[in-house]
């Protein structure tokens, strides 16, 4: 469902103060807000971190390792999922001192409906959002290395849209630095429309980075049209 469109606008309007927006621009980020026209969301990234550029994440995915199954093939797995909408991480990837530093990130995905379900060439979803959120997550189990099930998917309400959320682990393996760290991720996945929204929130004990409280504070504060 999503905010009603004056709300939405009200909300932009605070996020934007003082910034000029050029009525044809998709996007726009004013300090730590980000408003996307195209998709009709906005959101307050964490203090202190970076958005991350398409290239920086472009490099962090061939860095890292993925599951022994879909390894060989990363490259056409990556081309099919595509790039997220939009990256945060908690230390700027771009920043030579983090460069071997673990950094907490959230990724945004938005896809069609349609998109996903021929991904999965599968009859059994038939357009059915938690059947869609099911898949997705059987998708991650295969992808990721060392994939658990910490918490199962859930009902979850984000700004007035109807949503699933779920917690994971899995191991993230850097190729070039040959580092490896567990780590733990909530997902949140809506729908608005045609659309299918999934918010991953990733950070790791085992690295010294947890950030609970960072994320539920993140989550409060996306508001989708």
């Amino acid at each position: 469902m999503g905010l009603g469109r004056r709300k939405f606008l009200e909300y932009v309007s605070l996020a934007m103060t003082g910034l000029s927006i050029n009525p044809l621009q998709a996007v726009a980020i004013n300090s730590d807000n980000y408003v996307n026209k195209k998709f009709g969301f906005l959101l307050t990234k964490p203090k202190g971190w970076s958005f991350v550029s398409v290239t920086d994440f472009g490099k962090l995915k061939s860095d890292q390792l993925l599951s022994e199954e879909f390894e060989p093939d990363k490259d056409e797995v990556w081309k099919e999922l595509r790039d997220p909408v939009l990256v945060i991480a908690k230390y700027g990837l771009d920043i030579p001192e983090h460069s071997e530093k673990f950094s907490p990130a959230i990724t945004i995905f938005i896809n069609h409906k349609s998109d996903i379900i021929e991904l999965y060439d599968d009859e059994y979803i038939q357009g059915d959002f938690e059947k869609i959120v099911g898949m997705i997550a059987y998708g991650s189990a295969r992808l990721f290395k060392d994939y658990k099930t910490v918490r199962n998917i859930s009902p979850y309400n984000l700004s007035q849209c109807n949503g699933f959320d779920s917690e994971w682990t899995w191991t993230f393996e850097s190729i070039e630095h040959q580092k490896s760290y567990a780590c733990k991720t909530w997902t949140i996945i809506v729908e608005k429309g045609d659309y299918i929204f999934s918010f991953n929130m990733i950070d790791s004990e085992q690295a010294g980075e947890i950030e609970e409280r960072t994320f539920q504070g993140f989550a409060g504060s996306i508001k989708i049209i």
